[in-house]
């Protein structure tokens, strides 16, 4: 199974690739993206807060 954060760059990639013009992403990658901003969501409202800059990279990078 691949990573959060590797999945998290990939359609991040592919985000950059059609903002600058050259979009190389498909129906999948958009339902990806859409499902991670769910994800994302769900945890801001369950946890009653938006997380802090630190908390992010703690959770990202293990700092």
């Amino acid at each position: 199974m691949e990573s959060p954060n590797l999945s998290v760059a990939k359609l991040y990639d592919k985000r950059s690739a059609a903002a600058h013009g050259k979009p190389k992403h498909g129906d999948d990658d958009l339902l990806a993206t859409m499902n991670l901003l769910g994800e994302v969501l769900r945890k801001i409202l369950d946890d009653g807060a938006m997380p802090s800059k630190d908390s992010l990279e703690r959770s990202l990078f293990g700092a």
